[in-house]
């Protein structure tokens, strides 16, 4: 199992999805240079990227502190009564 700081990993993380979302964004731009889209459409699909990116980097994060520090469940199962 491999230990990592928490500082560390975010910088890792945020580097990462910032070059997706910029080499998504120029092809996406690189479309629209070549007709193949509109600009509107252009930017509201850099807009939803972008968002999606966010969201997907943030969930990553939760995941990871979740198992870091041991997610527990404590379940308590009843017989029902008939």
């Amino acid at each position: 199992m491999y230990s990592i700081d928490e500082k560390i990993l975010q910088t890792i993380l945020k580097k990462k999805f910032i070059s997706l979302v910029g080499t998504s964004c120029e092809r996406i731009e690189e479309r629209e240079k070549r007709k193949e889209v509109s600009l509107s459409t252009t930017n509201e699909i850099k807009f939803d990227l972008k968002k999606d990116a966010y969201n997907t980097m943030r969930e990553i994060e939760e995941q990871i502190s979740s198992f870091s520090s041991g997610v527990k469940f404590n379940v308590k199962l009843q017989k029902p009564s008939s």
